[in-house]
């Protein structure tokens, strides 16, 4: 559970409409560090995020926040449901191996070595696989493959850990998916119990310590691909990394 006298809470801010990664990572550091970013800050934290280099075009995905994260003193485990070997070889040729790590129903918005993201008139290089190197290459930031989603948040949680997550959010709101939106959306969780899995949800309405079924859950994160979500830690004085 977290704990009120040492962080803050409500700690995620109300996000803008496909920036909800941006807006878990100032959650991040509104929670640790007590800050109070919100999205007037997002210019700003974006640039933090991206190093100081960003032309409005680009967006956050999990290994680059996962860097990033890591760089500005937290305790990072990027983790996987791929295992090692299936991760190296996506690293090898990404183009490639997205058909087999994608669900099918999603291989549409693929074109011309590009995902596109009609709904934000994004898209992502698929030949762009820097940031993922840069998190196996960096000794600091663990990392662990072949993961259930459910049962590692759920041993390795606690008051001074979040989870980054990566999900449908269509799924995780049971709501039907727009043929032009491939539902793709980033949470935080902070807790799993018995029955419900708490999820910090940056979109409208955010979604602060919001109960969602294990079982939505964890078809959300299944839904898009193999898929991946970061162990974020920080040392606060009171614990042990």
């Amino acid at each position: 559970m977290m704990s009120d006298y040492i962080y803050k809470n409500p700690f995620l801010p109300s996000g803008v409409d496909g920036y909800c990664a941006l807006t878990c990572c100032m959650g991040v550091m509104n929670y640790f560090w007590n800050t109070s970013f919100c999205r007037q800050n997002n210019w700003e934290m974006m640039k933090v995020m991206k190093g100081g280099n960003y032309s409005w075009e680009e967006i956050l995905d999990l290994p680059e926040i996962a860097y990033r994260l890591e760089r500005l003193g937290f305790s990072i485990t990027f983790c996987s449901s791929m295992s090692q070997k299936k991760f190296s070889d996506y690293l090898a040729h990404p183009k490639e191996m997205i058909f087999e790590i994608m669900d099918k129903k999603y291989h549409h918005f693929i074109k011309d070595e590009f995902f596109l993201v009609p709904a934000y008139d994004f898209k992502i290089d698929l030949n762009d696989v820097y940031f993922e190197k840069k998190v196996l290459e960096n000794s600091s930031i663990k990392k662990q493959y072949d993961i259930d989603v459910l049962s590692y948040i759920q041993k390795n949680q606690n008051e001074d850990t979040l989870f980054i997550v990566g999900l449908s959010s269509h799924i995780l709101h049971d709501e039907p998916l727009p043929e032009w939106h491939n539902g793709g959306h980033v949470v935080i969780v902070s807790e799993i119990n018995d029955e419900e899995v708490i999820i910090h949800d940056p979109w409208v309405p955010t979604l602060r310590y919001y109960p969602v079924p294990k079982k939505r859950f964890l078809a959300a994160v299944q839904d898009p691909w193999e898929y991946s979500f970061i162990q974020v830690h920080y040392y606060n004085g009171n614990s042990e990394i």
